[in-house]
């Protein structure tokens, strides 16, 4: 009777011993699952404010919030030369009274006097892309400025090399100037 009553105490020794190998096993088990869940987690929401952060700072959209385009991107006849030129930009139909918005989030390059273009604001997107905004009659945002999407800048105007009122404005990237047509329908912010 001893003998058996302590090969059953080995035994329910043994039964403990494997059930707290087993039971650290699985703590062990979901600890590491919690903090991969918790990694992944993490990730993911980086993931998400990179993606909002690169949305933000695409000049997407239009600067006013009339879109009527005067003259296209490319070939044309100078209005004051005659000559045939590249156009760099679109130019679009305002009036004094319109506002010109910020297409993307960034910090103010100029503002203020740029030779041919009047009073113009340029915006680093900070991203590779850039902004300019010209013949402006004001600048309402000063250099070094750092402003959001749709952001009031300006106010369109005849500054510079102008025939009349309206907004001049080019998309550079990496120093290459770009359609902004192919920005300006994007809105998918």
């Amino acid at each position: 009777m001893k003998t058996i009553l302590i090969s059953l105490c080995v035994f329910l020794i043994l039964i403990i011993q494997h059930v707290r190998i087993e039971n650290k096993q699985l703590h062990d088990r979901i600890y590491y699952q919690n903090n991969y869940i918790t990694n992944i987690t993490t990730q993911l929401h980086y993931i998400d404010s990179t993606r909002k952060y690169v949305w933000r700072h695409l000049p997407i959209g239009s600067p006013l919030s009339l879109t009527l385009i005067r003259s296209k991107f490319g070939n044309r006849r100078d209005p004051i030369t005659r000559r045939w030129t590249k156009h760099q930009g679109l130019d679009f139909k305002g009036t004094i009274k319109d506002t010109v918005y910020s297409t993307g989030a960034g910090i103010i390059e100029c503002s203020g006097w740029n030779h041919g273009y009047g009073k113009c604001i340029i915006i680093d997107h900070m991203n590779g892309y850039k902004t300019l905004y010209a013949h402006l009659s004001q600048c309402i945002v000063s250099e070094g400025m750092y402003i959001t999407d749709n952001y009031p800048i300006g106010m369109v105007g005849s500054t510079g090399r102008s025939t009349g009122a309206h907004l001049h404005y080019e998309i550079i990237y990496l120093n290459q100037h770009k359609d902004p047509i192919n920005f300006i329908y994007l809105n998918l912010k």
